[in-house]
């Protein structure tokens, strides 16, 4: 895990701006992308709320539940989404690949998701698909925040944030070529 989060570019780039991001909004910034056709956080930044939330950093997340997961498959091609579908059928709960699709292709075209208590009772997932085809990333990055927390939020500023956030990691991932 210490060497993983020392050499791995994107934690590399990510760390910081997150942590700033979690400093500035309160809310606890998540990282996550695809490893092979596991969906994992690589990096959280915390905030005040001190959630209590069941994937943490390093662990499985579901493929298709929580606005994390449901971002970063949306920034997979046909080819390799088909394959990350075919592989895990047990996984998407009875879903139809064509619903699955279409969600996806939704969260493409709007540019973010988000998700109540999809993954734990009262916390709201928000993120944004982020991907940097130089270093082959297919990520997300996103904000996870209580209920109260959101119902105080407007969620065109904080896409705007997560949005900012994903420019300065492409901005700190040109020095890791």
């Amino acid at each position: 895990d210490y060497q993983i989060r020392n050499i791995d570019p994107l934690i590399q780039a990510s760390s910081q701006v997150m942590r700033l991001l979690a400093e500035k909004s309160g809310s606890d910034v998540v990282l996550g992308t695809i490893y092979a056709d596991r969906i994992i956080t690589v990096s959280h930044a915390f905030g005040e709320e001190n959630l209590k939330i069941s994937y943490v950093r390093g662990k499985r997340m579901p493929l298709f539940r929580g606005a994390l997961s449901k971002c970063v498959l949306s920034t997979l091609s046909k080819p390799q989404l088909r394959k990350v579908m075919t592989d895990n059928a047990g996984e998407f709960d009875g879903q139809v690949a064509e619903t699955i699709q279409d969600a996806l292709k939704e969260i493409r075209k709007k540019g973010y998701c988000i998700t109540f208590s999809e993954l734990n009772q009262g916390v709201v997932g928000i993120a944004i698909p982020y991907q940097n085809k130089a270093h082959q990333i297919n990520a997300s990055l996103g904000f996870i925040v209580s209920e109260k927390r959101y119902s105080l939020m407007e969620a065109g500023k904080a896409v705007a944030e997560l949005q900012h956030c994903a420019e300065e990691i492409d901005f700190a991932l040109k020095y890791y070529v």
